[in-house]
């Protein structure tokens, strides 16, 4: 049976069975289950669950252990990737990036206690949830046996918070630095003509406006748990959404010694969207900052404008890869490779705010010879 990361292979029945019995007569098990207050299973050298506490079988929302038992974790929780090999849980490309898949194979290969940050997307009813998870997994051998005690603990409101918390200060930063762009321009441009220290002027007023919508927006995400935002509607043509962005990144930090480049004068430009116009620049902005990120000086990255007759497309380019292990994930909230809590920004706040708030779609498209696109196709 294939496999893109764990072992496929289970216990047979009568083996499955004696393991459970091996585990529930053990004093020390008995005593975790009985007073772990979080969440506690005992799993298989196979990663099939062999005992369960009750705050998990009430986390799971079934009646008896008996329904989960021989299950794996990914299976147990209905994870949305647990289905997508005949292998089952911890078999799939996803599992590759999967924290808690990652602890449970180490600990078991190596023997040893290992903790990770588990990212889960799961179904629930008729669509689908997520939850953020810290998963402490400890081996346990017993008459010859490896077994693994898990320890899981939802930590998804204080990971949320973090996010928010991170996601505020990297898009206030990112305005800050726009804003001293264009004052520094300004520093050098005021003895001149008068018009170009008016435009000035008027750009840094825009950035102004827009970091006090970054505070009024992140104020709201804060006070409300479900991060319910509300979008302002209004006509903006695509010519003044592409003047914010490029104010933005005039003298931005990520763009020096790299060639940002915006579409040539065109009858699209002139298109009036109604939309929410902090929103999709902040979009588009995050787009154009992940491209600029993954730069090296003397690149380019690539902004442009297409259209159908119903639908009107922004795209980032630049010439980066981005490794099929990451691409797969990368729109899941917080995702990251790395152990600190709260990372995983920009791809996941775009995707949401185009598509949730905006009613668009938020895509990408990457490989070794093209290169990187990220697309927001919003309805004209």
């Amino acid at each position: 049976m294939d496999t893109h990361f764990a072992s496929p292979e289970r216990a047979d029945r009568d083996q499955l069975a004696k393991e459970i019995t091996l585990i529930s007569d053990n004093v020390l098990v008995d005593g975790l289950m009985r007073l772990v207050p979080g969440l506690f299973m005992v799993l298989n050298r196979h990663r099939q669950i062999l005992v369960i506490n009750e705050a998990m079988l009430v986390m799971l929302n079934v009646g008896s252990a008996h329904d989960v038992l021989g299950l794996r974790p990914g299976e147990a929780v209905h994870c949305v990737h647990a289905g997508e090999m005949p292998g089952g849980c911890g078999t799939s490309q996803c599992c590759a990036s999967c924290g808690a898949a990652i602890a449970i194979v180490t600990a078991l290969c190596e023997n040893t206690t290992v903790e990770k940050y588990c990212t889960l997307t799961f179904h629930q009813e008729n669509h689908e949830a997520h939850l953020y998870l810290s998963v402490r997994c400890t081996p346990l051998s017993l008459k010859g046996e490896l077994f693994l005690l898990v320890f899981l603990q939802d930590i998804t409101r204080r990971q949320k918070m973090a996010f928010l918390t991170r996601s505020f200060l990297h898009d206030i930063s990112n305005t800050i630095s726009g804003l001293m762009g264009l004052l520094q321009h300004y520093e050098n441009e005021k003895n001149s003509e008068a018009s170009r220290a008016s435009n000035l002027l008027q750009r840094v007023s825009h950035l102004s406006t827009r970091l006090a919508r970054e505070v009024e927006i992140h104020r709201l995400l804060f006070r409300r748990e479900q991060g319910v935002y509300t979008p302002q509607w209004e006509p903006v043509t695509v010519l003044e959404i592409l003047k914010d962005i490029g104010d933005a990144f005039a003298g931005h930090p990520e763009a020096r010694d790299k060639d940002l480049l915006f579409p040539q004068p065109s009858s699209d430009l002139q298109l009036v969207l109604t939309t929410d116009r902090f929103l999709s620049v902040r979009v588009l902005s995050n787009m154009v900052l992940n491209a600029l990120e993954a730069s090296s000086p003397g690149d380019t990255v690539r902004v442009s404008v297409s259209r159908t007759l119903d639908r009107l497309t922004f795209s980032v380019w630049n010439k980066g890869f981005i490794s099929p292990e990451i691409a797969r994930r990368i729109f899941e909230r917080d995702f990251t490779t790395h152990a600190e809590e709260g990372r995983g920004l920009g791809a996941y706040t775009m995707k949401r705010f185009g598509e949730e708030c905006l009613g668009g779609t938020v895509d990408f498209l990457t490989s070794p010879e093209n290169g990187t696109t990220f697309s927001f196709t919003a309805p004209i």
